[in-house]
């Protein structure tokens, strides 16, 4: 038997005896030592090779090493393999290379359970390997306490998300937002408010967070800004909130009332004129800046901002509707600017009636003093210009207004006033007659208000046009010859006599009159329109509100201010710097 065979005999006959891998206690026998004596005289062509354990080998995965012509001292070198038919086998495993590969399998064992057993020793490890911070879910604002649509508490809520690491803690930024074209103190003061919330369960990859906020002033918007830090210390970064896939960490909230909702707390209608033309130049084409200063500023219709303030300010104060003045040219040059302002979300649901601004929309003829019973201009129904004018605006009125959820609706039917009605001549039955007949095409009744209530307006012709219309009001109850004489002492007392006329008149001929209050009227130094003057006292103006409350009619209840913002004539409701909400107070309490 030569040497080589003589190997492979002392190798097979105790196979068990060189296979035992994780035997501490192993030591060798005689036999043993007399094949590696055998062994290590083999020449390098016999192919001894050496077979090295390595980290994460020791469980019994061994890797074969380069070919080893010298092997050296057996158990310095680890783990011996043989050539059998083509295979290596494992020979033996040396005593010290079991310790090491003993202690290495119990370090990694030991690290694999501290890692998820003991959050310290992860988050260390999580800080070499984690570089992404988390991600923001479902982040919601939900108003929790909410009275008369104004809220006052709310709660927000979010979830964070990390992939590798726990969430440590969140942060929250309640901000105001103050537009910056609007005056600060024209918004109740607030501070931001900010929060650092920890997850109230066990440190996990995903935790869930909410914060409830309270005495919230409204009267603007807010931004919640939210973040989340985990465990290796990174942080989310900002990022606007997509409803689409529920993420983000910075949510606007639309703006919030001021002012609860009182438009529904009394069963009176209370309207207030309302004018849409102020933009950055009217305000200086009408002389104003540095005169009268509103509240909100010198400011733009055409932001949607305003008039949300506008509407919270009036509704908040018992104002139900605005009539706005329409003017057919301005608003077929801009046809979505008012629409879009009115039906813009944040505009508090104030509803909207029209005041088709007759002077403005339809020709004027100059009459001779014998026929003035109104003015020195009137509105000629017998003149086809005048009719087919009206017939355009009216139908542009059907088709972009009458339909509007915001419309004002009395009786079921949308609301339009014709301003200084009673300066109208010629067939007004017709006139009336063609509005109704092309409203009724497009499915409207419309409930026209006829301006004919005024000082001088006793007259017979004025007088038997009145039952042609839905209900009789006026636009501001100054000026005209009988004015100046009834007035010139106590204004109240004269109001209060006028309205007992016109009640009278309506009722005999059984039509609803809408009675008004104005609190001063002045165009002195502003436009020379008017030569009348009604100085502003606001000790007066609850009298004056309590005047037109006594003439309601009991079917309809309606009672117009003159006006919401008619900066010009100084007879605005609308707060300003130096009254503040003063009027607006004085129709609250009425």
């Amino acid at each position: 038997m030569d040497r080589r065979s003589a190997i492979r005999q002392l190798f097979l006959s105790k196979p068990s005896d060189y296979m035992r891998l994780r035997e501490p206690e192993y030591s060798e026998s005689s036999d043993e030592r007399n094949v590696k004596a055998i062994a290590n005289s083999v020449p390098t062509s016999y192919n001894r090779h050496t077979v090295w354990s390595s980290l994460g080998r020791n469980l019994g995965l061994f890797s074969r090493s380069a070919l080893t012509p010298n092997l050296g001292t057996y158990g310095n070198l680890g783990v011996e393999a043989i050539e059998k038919d083509g295979n290596y086998q494992v020979v033996r495993i040396g005593k010290r290379t079991f310790v090491i590969g003993a202690v290495v399998a119990g370090a990694i064992a030991a690290g694999a359970v501290a890692y998820y057993f003991v959050p310290g020793f992860r988050n260390l490890v999580n800080g070499f390997i984690d570089k992404s911070p988390p991600s923001i879910k479902d982040l919601k604002w939900e108003p929790t306490r909410v009275v008369n649509g104004k809220i006052y508490d709310g709660k927000v809520s979010f979830v964070a998300e990390d992939w590798l690491s726990d969430i440590s803690e969140a942060y929250i930024d309640f901000v105001p937002v103050y537009p910056p074209e609007i005056p600060k103190e024209a918004f109740p003061a607030e501070d931001p408010r900010s929060f650092t919330l920890r997850p109230n369960e066990t440190p996990s990859k995903t935790a869930s967070f909410s914060q409830a906020f309270t005495g919230l002033k409204g009267g603007k918007g807010y931004q919640i800004k939210v973040r989340a830090k985990d465990t290796a210390g990174n942080e989310s970064t900002g990022k606007a909130y997509n409803s689409d896939n529920k993420t983000g960490n910075i949510l606007d909230i639309p703006y919030l009332r001021q002012f609860e909702d009182l438009t529904d707390s009394d069963d009176i209608l209370v309207g207030a004129y309302y004018m849409s033309y102020w933009g950055k130049k009217s305000w200086f084409n009408f002389n104003l800046v540095g005169v009268r200063t509103p509240l909100l500023g010198y400011y733009d219709f055409a932001n949607p901002y305003i008039f949300a303030k506008q509407t919270d300010q009036a509704t908040g104060h018992r104002i139900d509707f605005f009539m706005v003045s329409f003017n057919y040219a301005d608003t077929i040059d801009d046809p979505k600017k008012f629409l879009g302002v009115i039906n813009n979300p944040i505009s508090n649901n104030i509803r909207i009636a029209l005041l088709y601004e007759t002077e403005e929309n339809l020709p004027q003829k100059l009459l001779s003093p014998e026929n003035i019973f109104y003015g020195d201009y009137f509105t000629d129904l017998d003149d086809k210009n005048t009719l087919d004018q009206m017939k355009a605006h009216f139908t542009y009125i059907n088709e972009m207004y009458f339909s509007s959820e915001r419309f004002l609706r009395i009786q079921g039917r949308p609301v339009v006033m014709l301003y200084h009605s009673g300066a109208f001549i010629g067939d007004v039955s017709h006139g009336l007659g063609m509005i109704r007949d092309l409203s009724q095409d497009y499915g409207f009744n419309p409930y026209i208000i006829g301006d004919n209530m005024f000082w001088d307006g006793h007259s017979e012709p004025n007088l038997l046009t009145l039952e042609l219309y839905d209900a009789i009001s006026d636009y501001d109850m100054i000026g005209g010859r009988k004015w100046f004489t009834d007035t010139i002492l106590h204004y109240e007392s004269s109001l209060d006599k006028e309205f007992d006329f016109w009640q009278d008149a309506t009722r005999q001929r059984g039509v609803p009159l809408i009675p008004l209050a104005i609190p001063g009227f002045d165009t002195r130094g502003i436009t020379d329109c008017c030569k009348e003057v009604l100085e502003r006292d606001i000790t007066k103006w609850p009298l004056r509100l309590q005047i037109a409350k006594k003439h309601l009619d009991s079917t309809i209840r309606t009672m117009m201010i003159s006006s919401y913002n008619l900066w010009t004539e100084n007879s605005q409701a609308e707060p300003s710097i130096g009254e503040g909400f003063s009027v607006l107070d004085g129709i609250k309490n009425l």
